[in-house]
């Protein structure tokens, strides 16, 4: 039960624009209760895609994260490309100008 106060979420951010979910629905309401979050983007009712090409809204993900007091783990679980090490930089860039554009501090939130 989410009464339970150790009861907690593992938030995928497209995984539930994929479902159809609205953002803005859900992290309102589940806010309290991430304890983490996987940044990937995806089509509805497609696959993973790159970060930025996909369906996910990315700039109300975060703002609304940011409302709810959630301050990280961030997980990328992006979609995959050949030169594995330069996507991932380049993927955490994308979140980390996100995070900038917030009230508050990238240097306040974890990334993995």
């Amino acid at each position: 039960s989410l009464a339970d106060p150790m009861a907690r979420i593992y938030y995928d951010i497209g995984n539930r624009v994929a479902s159809g979910y609205a953002l803005e629905e859900d992290i309102p309401f589940l806010g309290r209760w991430i304890s983490g979050v996987h940044v990937k983007d995806r089509k509805r009712s497609g696959p993973s895609v790159p970060l930025g090409t996909g369906d996910v809204d990315f700039e109300t993900a975060f703002r609304l994260l940011g409302e709810a007091g959630f301050r990280g783990p961030y997980i990328l679980q992006p979609a995959r490309k050949r030169e594995e090490i330069e996507t991932v930089r380049n993927y955490l860039a994308f979140v980390r100008e996100f995070l900038r554009e917030g009230e508050y501090e990238p240097s306040s939130h974890r990334i993995s």
